[in-house]
């Protein structure tokens, strides 16, 4: 071995510190290469120079990084034993890692994940999360990054993970017109007998085959393939029986006094494998290993937005532009038809606000990660580096090296992001808004999750429309024919079974709408968060309170307009329906929610009449008391209390309760427009009130808006906006006169959830199946009336 003649390390942070050692022939010792306590620990800097230049190793200790897999074809999956997800320094370069190399599939063993860890903490953006912890004992666990626009399935029948031995998580992937594959994450336990190969491995496997897709297997089995050991022996022989062929012969954990070969990549046929190998990255004490298959790939789709672009907006001379208008906006004041004073408005108001916010599509950049500056990914590649000149030398003190710039770059990275966060926080300290941005971008919480489809956005967005649109009828019908079939309510013989406990108020107690002023306009609006989503307008509530001066007196107009001729704005019916996915695959439409996104200016207008009608039925009382859902002072907990209660004091009079619990599916979409301006007449509201709310709720069109994409415009024949302020109220009184349609039970309910109970003695648990039925068929027969 060539004798190493000189070598200077020169580590600076922040031109504060700096330590210099001379290392002359094999007379080494240890080289500080960090100091942790350093509060400048993040600002990190190297410089190496060489004094030979005949050294061997000097020159590969100079050699740049080349591990990058970004520019190798096909679909490119990758493994590592990370050693801890939950370790902040291994998440953020693993996260790093998986973006610069632009990886398809990445798999993760030893996760050390459990339910105190949530999705959001360990999310990689881009990428869909599928997990399987080991909950109930330290370490453990695997789990699989999927890129969005790639289909992955967990196969729940194959998948298994054992406390003590082994864990297995499989998924199918499908990516666009490329044949389906099985990809399974595996990680088996150091001390696990042998035989979980017979016993896990081998019929799970055996299962998968049947499936006839090509399968990657990928995980640390704990087996050096290097050295003939009972495990690796038994793996092998397994394996061989199966006719896998492993593709990783590399070590992939090199320690100071040892190196094995335990992570491995098995496939149940090679012919389309491209390339394989191990990656000399030490983001934990294994490399990653990988493998690119000839699979067609396309680069993860972009996603783009259509937004206001408020760079040059300035609000006051937004406001003086909008002011100029005023002739225009005083002969608002002049006109009868509600339509034609907002089509005026809107005209004005929008087309001074696209001169200084104008309307941009702009595609939407992953998250950044400002604190790993270009010192610390120095460091790391130097990490790496001198890793990488422990494995040529084998070198006691280039093992010390290593270990030193592993735990500073560890610290540095840890260091610098807590330092951003602070810096952040403290410079937005007087900021709501920005503060909370910040927090959300660094802190975990629960968010939706963007998703990606495989189907071009318009004929998805044209799809969910359709569905959407129809998805009232639809219940209805079906509900229609349920009421009507005699297997599923047989006929009986009940009198008025949607009778209400409020009798019809008298004309002159009847609610009217009066007119609203000024005053109460600003304070409404005033009231309304600013960070709310704008409808198809784009326009914000920051940017009306901006402009409050100038459209107080004309929006004024148009609202008191509006409610004293029964008539709500066309333009104000229109809404932009965002999906949102309750659970499933978000590709079905039936696994989303619509959420509507309507302009601030018809919320305005709805919060009016929601004050007015609201206070008139509080203070008659002809709300139920039995609706514990959108109330003042109830919650589900009440409701639960009191459903205790009456289980509890039923006990004490040695009396059994049924309960049976009721959801109205669809509940807010498949509302027939007619019956629920039955039922408003029913609570109090005079003809021309029912009048405008007629108006309000027909000649509606909605829009589905997929990223900047969105679809034609459809009407809504059924149901009212989730997402109007008047929602709430119109399903209250929707479901009014319910719990007195039941004759025998006692009906209770939390928005679209009831329950009704029935407490009676064991004698007569005969006579309880008629009871229970009747108020069954009572309530069908109430929701279902046309």
């Amino acid at each position: 071995r060539p004798s190493r003649q000189r070598l200077s390390y020169q580590l600076t942070i922040n031109n504060s510190f700096s330590v210099n050692n001379n290392l002359q022939n094999r007379n080494l010792v240890r080289v500080p290469l960090s100091n942790p306590a350093s509060p400048n620990a993040s600002a990190l800097s190297w410089s190496l120079t060489s004094k030979t230049t005949n050294d061997t190793a000097s020159a590969h200790l100079t050699k740049k990084s080349d591990n990058s897999l970004s520019t190798l074809p096909g679909l490119k999956l990758v493994h590592l034993n990370i050693r801890s997800l939950k370790n902040n320094a291994h998440f953020l370069e693993l996260r790093k890692f998986t973006k610069f190399n632009k990886i398809d599939v990445l798999t993760v063993s030893e996760t050390w994940l459990n339910t105190s860890v949530t999705n959001k903490e360990i999310e990689i953006e881009g990428y869909k999360l599928h997990r399987l912890d080991r909950l109930y004992k330290k370490g453990g666990g695997v789990c699989a990054y999927i890129r969005k626009d790639i289909k992955s399935l967990v196969l729940k029948d194959l998948s298994y993970i054992s406390e003590t031995n082994f864990h297995q998580l499989w998924i199918k992937l499908q990516h666009k017109k490329s044949k389906s594959l099985l990809v399974r994450v595996s990680y088996r336990l150091p001390d696990s007998p042998l035989d979980c190969f017979e016993k896990y491995f081998k019929p799970n496997y055996v299962q998968a085959l049947t499936m006839g897709k090509l399968i990657i297997l990928l995980g640390d089995l704990n087996c050096d393939m290097l050295k003939p050991t009972p495990g690796s022996a038994s793996l092998i022989k397994t394996t061989k029986e199966l006719n896998l062929n492993q593709l990783i012969k590399s070590p992939t954990r090199i320690t100071e006094s040892s190196q094995t070969l335990v992570d491995v990549i098995f496939v149940s046929s090679p012919r389309l494998v491209v390339n394989s190998g191990v990656i000399e990255t030490c983001i934990s004490d294994h490399f990653p290993v990988y493998v690119s298959l000839k699979l067609k790939t396309d680069k993860s789709p972009p996603n783009y937005i259509t937004t206001r672009s408020y760079n040059k907006y300035d609000p006051d001379l937004f406001a003086i532009d909008l002011a100029s208008n005023r002739d225009r906006l005083v002969s608002i004041f002049r006109m009868d038809n509600v339509d034609e004073k907002l089509t005026i408005f809107n005209e004005i108001f929008l087309n001074t606000l696209d001169k200084h916010a104008p309307v941009k599509t702009i595609k939407v950049r992953g998250k950044s990660c400002p604190f790993i500056t270009l010192e610390i990914k120095a460091s790391m590649i130097k990490r790496d580096q001198l890793h990488s000149l422990f494995r040529k030398t084998r070198d006691h003190y280039d093992w010390l090296n290593f270990r030193e710039a592993r735990n500073f770059t560890k610290t540095a990275l840890v260091n610098a992001q807590k330092e951003y966060v602070l810096k952040e926080v403290q410079q937005h300290r007087n900021n709501t808004g920005s503060l909370w941005k910040v927090i959300k971008e660094n802190i975990a919480y629960r968010e939706r999750e963007s998703v990606v489809y495989s189907k071009e956005p318009k004929l998805v967005a044209e799809e969910f429309n359709h569905f959407f649109s129809t998805i009232g009828v639809n219940a209805a019908k079906k509900a229609s024919t349920l009421i009507q079939d005699p297997s599923v309510y047989p006929a009986r013989n009940l009198s008025d079974v949607n009778r209400t406990d409020n009798s019809y108020p008298e004309e002159n107690d009847r609610f009217s709408f009066t007119p609203v002023s000024c005053s109460e306009i600003r304070n409404i609006i005033l009231a309304m968060p600013s960070n709310k989503s704008p409808g198809k307008d784009k326009v914000s509530m920051r940017v009306i309170k901006h402009s409050l001066p100038v459209i107080l007196g004309p929006l004024t107009d148009i609202i008191n307009c509006s409610l004293s001729s029964s008539s709500f704005p066309i333009a104000w019916k229109e809404a932009q329906v965002i999906p949102l996915l309750k659970d499933g695959n978000h590709e079905e439409a039936s696994n989303n929610r619509p959420l509507s996104l309507l302009t601030f200016l018809s919320k305005i207008c709805e919060k009016v009449a929601l004050n007015q009608f609201g206070s008139y039925l509080m203070k008659n009382k002809k709300l139920s008391t039995h609706q514990s859902g959108n109330k003042k002072h109830h919650s589900c907990e009440t409701l639960n209390l009191l459903t205790g209660d009456t289980i509890l004091k039923a006990m004490d009079g040695k009396l059994v309760t049924a309960l049976i619990l009721i959801d109205l599916s669809k509940a807010f979409d498949s509302v027939n427009h007619t019956f629920r301006l039955t039922k408003l007449s029913n609570v109090g509201a005079s003809p021309s009130v029912v009048k405008w709310f007629d108006s309000y709720l027909t000649g509606r069109t909605q829009s589905v808006r997929i990223g900047s994409t969105v679809s034609t415009p459809l009407p809504v024949s059924y149901g009212v906006p989730q997402g109007a302020i008047l929602s709430p109220l119109l399903f209250s009184i929707y479901t009014n006169d319910l719990p007195s349609s039941v004759h025998h039970s006692k009906l209770e309910s939390y928005v679209d959830d009831s329950k009704i109970l029935l407490s009676f003695t064991v004698a007569n648990v005969d006579c309880l199946k008629q009871q229970l039925e009747e108020d069954l068929y009572s309530i069908a027969n109430s929701c279902f009336r046309k």
